[in-house]
């Protein structure tokens, strides 16, 4: 966004290769002018950057054991902290060749014997084939999207690099094996993201009636329903292009009711997340309902239960409606007199 906002810039194809801590992404995005078009995007259950620092933590405890045979690290919280440490000197190996993994005083010698630090040196090369699955496994899924798409990675007009893993070297490389060529550096991977929420909460500031709100078409969180254990399944992933549809057929409980709680955010856990609505289905005890989740281009999710008695459905406001969207879904909703002519109520109840 931060590159292309408001330049005017001609349609083309962007690739954005997101690792970060816990998981990845590649995505095409299609761009014309200001306005951008996710085209697919693959990847999302593959590991993250945790998953590169685990092969690198074990080998540091196999060196350390070899030094020190006499000194097990077994301790879980000690085991940690070398995960901690080999975090660091990896995000160090972007720009060094070697380093030094230090983590004091992890065991000591025999019942009460002085406390033993670990020090292991790690070069770049080391940590490179440590991690060579996990860089083929990534570039790999990078390239079946491509082709999927029917992309050409030559004709590419940028990739762009998102999140602290996606500095590593060794990605970078293969990537740009990948593309046939090099990859700029005019947005560092982990200011990014950053970057690009400054821009957009600055366009969003810059919404007039002759300049509308950019129109989006895809979900920015994933949203799901709640499940036993205050568990999120999801129904629509992050990044699933709007419109779109979801069908599911649900069991109705034993006192002949279904309860459907919407939720929208990242976690697995429900109430960590941002909550949309509910709707309350009456069915015979037991049996099956068949649900669909209509996800409109404006941002608005609509839940439709079928039932032998009729249906039933609700209309809410995710996180990605547009403000206008918000409007008319409020001025549908039947309220009391009162709280129409409250004007703090209608401001609130069409950011909720």
């Amino acid at each position: 966004m931060g590159r292309g906002h408001r330049r005017g810039l001609p349609v083309r194809d962007l690739l954005v290769f997101d690792m970060g801590g816990t998981r990845f992404s590649a995505t095409v995005i299609r761009a014309e002018g200001d306005e951008l078009k996710v085209v697919a995007t693959n990847g999302a259950t593959l590991p993250g950057g945790a998953d590169f620092d685990r092969p690198a933590a074990r080998w540091i405890v196999e060196r350390f054991s070899e030094l020190v045979p006499d000194v097990p690290i077994d301790d879980p919280m000690t085991l940690q902290r070398v995960v901690d440490a080999v975090e660091a000197a990896k995000a160090d190996l972007s720009s060094l060749t070697e380093v030094r993994v230090n983590v004091p005083c992890v065991a000591t010698r025999g019942s009460g014997g002085p406390p033993v630090d670990l020090d292991v040196p790690m070069t770049r090369d080391q940590l490179e084939s440590l991690v060579a699955e996990e860089v083929k496994r990534a570039v790999d899924e990078t390239r079946k999207l491509l082709e999927t798409t029917g992309t050409d990675p030559t004709q590419l007009e940028d990739i762009i690099l998102v999140g602290g893993q996606a500095c590593a070297p060794a990605l970078r490389t293969a990537l740009e094996a990948l593309v046939g060529r090099p990859i700029g550096s005019e947005v560092e991977p982990p200011w990014a993201v950053v970057t690009g929420a400054a821009v957009a909460g600055w366009a969003l500031r810059q919404v007039t009636p002759s300049r509308p709100e950019p129109e989006r078409t895809a979900t920015s969180l994933p949203i799901g329903i709640e499940t036993a254990g205050s568990s999120l399944s999801q129904v629509f992933d992050r990044g699933a292009p709007m419109p779109g549809e979801r069908a599911y057929g649900l069991k109705v409980g034993p006192e002949g009711l279904l309860r459907i709680a919407v939720f929208q955010g990242e976690s697995t856990l429900s109430f960590e997340n941002r909550y949309l609505g509910g709707l309350i289905v009456r069915a015979p005890p037991e049996s099956s309902v068949e649900v669909s989740f209509l996800l409109g281009r404006e941002g608005l999710l609509t839940i439709a239960a079928k039932t032998p008695r009729g249906g039933t459905a609700l209309t809410v406001a995710t996180a990605d409606a547009t403000e206008q969207a918000r409007q008319e879904l409020f001025e549908a909703t039947p309220l009391p007199c009162d709280w129409r002519e409250s004007v703090n109520a209608k401001r609130l109840l069409a950011r909720t």
